[in-house]
C-alpha cells in the first residue's frame, strides 16, 4: 500500500508505482464525529463517536491476491451499487454504513467512472 499526500501527488505517482505489485491510495474524504447508537453487551445502549477517513486508488492487483488484517476485518466484499442500493432499502446496512452511501457513494462512482487525467 503507498498513500500519496494529496491528488497531485497521486497523479505523479501513477506513473512510477509498480500497480502489479502496489495499491495506490489517496483520502477523498473524511468525517469526524460520527456518532452511533449500538446495543450494549448485556442489554442497554452505547453511543459511540468516531472518524471516518475515505479513501479512493489505483491497483492491478487481482482480488484475490487481497488478504484482509483479520484482526479488523472478518470478511472482505464487493458489491455492484445496485446491490448497495437494495441493501439500503431492506435495512440491511448499519446506520453508518447507510450514512456514507447517501452522502459519499454516488460521488465516489462518478469519480471512478471517469478517466484518470480528468479528475
Amino acid at each position: 500500500m503507498r498513500l500519496a499526500a494529496s491528488e497531485r501527488e497521486f497523479e505523479e505517482l501513477l506513473g512510477s508505482v509498480e500497480l502489479e505489485s502496489c495499491a495506490l491510495l489517496r483520502r477523498v474524504a473524511l468525517q469526524k464525529n460520527l456518532r452511533d447508537v449500538r446495543h450494549a453487551p448485556g442489554g442497554g445502549v452505547r453511543n459511540v463517536l468516531y472518524h471516518l477517513a475515505i479513501y479512493a486508488g489505483r491497483t492491478e492487483i487481482v482480488r484475490d491476491g487481497f488478504h484482509p488484517q483479520a484482526a479488523e476485518i472478518s470478511a472482505l466484499d464487493f458489491f455492484a451499487p445496485a446491490d448497495v442500493d437494495r441493501m439500503l432499502l431492506a435495512g440491511q446496512l448499519a446506520p453508518n454504513m447507510a450514512f456514507l452511501w447517501l452522502t459519499q457513494g454516488q460521488a465516489l462512482l462518478a469519480l471512478a467512472a471517469r478517466p484518470l487525467r480528468e479528475r
